[in-house]
């Protein structure tokens, strides 16, 4: 799976969530938010994440903790996405 095909209901799998009544709010503010942080931990841009599968795990655990309102899995996602930085230093 890339990061471009996750979807609602892949991050409501993961997050072992069976109702719909958060569905606008993992769309709208979860998956997004999830997104722009891999984006900042990668320096790369949302076209090029796909070429890291790496990154749904890191994506997905962005989502939970977003979801739960915790920062319990921050550090393993960004220990994933530190494999991909890109580093921009000359």
């Amino acid at each position: 799976m890339k990061i471009s095909e996750i979807t609602v209901a892949n991050v409501k799998k993961a997050l072992r969530i069976d109702y719909s009544h958060d569905d606008e709010r993992i769309s709208d503010e979860i998956m997004p938010a999830a997104l722009a942080r891999i984006k900042t931990l990668t320096n790369r841009e949302e076209a090029d994440l796909d070429n890291y599968p790496e990154l749904v795990t890191a994506y997905m655990c962005l989502c939970n903790d977003y979801y739960d309102g915790t920062t319990e899995r921050e550090q393993a996602a960004e220990a994933i996405c530190h494999g991909v930085q890109l580093n921009l230093v000359v």
